[in-house]
């Protein structure tokens, strides 16, 4: 049987301190965050773009409502009007 290397277990598992262990639990859970943060971010994007483009066809919609009345308005005065002259 070998001798296992200095640092390491018989099954190849390396030997940490508890100090190494914490540290490296602090740079997952930072990774972890940073990832949030950006998922998050992404995210507040994408619905912000839906928003914006929802908020302008609503008033895209609405002007194209109003201007179609007030030209049916217009066409009514106008055929009103042509009524009165012939």
């Amino acid at each position: 049987m070998a001798i296992p290397a200095a640092g390491k277990y018989k099954y190849g598992y390396v030997k940490r301190s508890a100090w190494e262990i914490n540290q490296a639990w602090r740079e997952k859970r930072r990774q972890m965050v940073k990832s949030f943060r950006s998922d998050a971010s992404t995210a507040s994007g994408g619905l912000m773009t839906a928003i914006s483009n929802q908020i302008t066809g609503s008033a895209t919609l609405t002007s194209q409502i109003a201007l179609s009345r007030v030209q049916a308005q217009v066409a009514a005065k106008q055929a009103q009007a042509l009524s009165r002259v012939i």
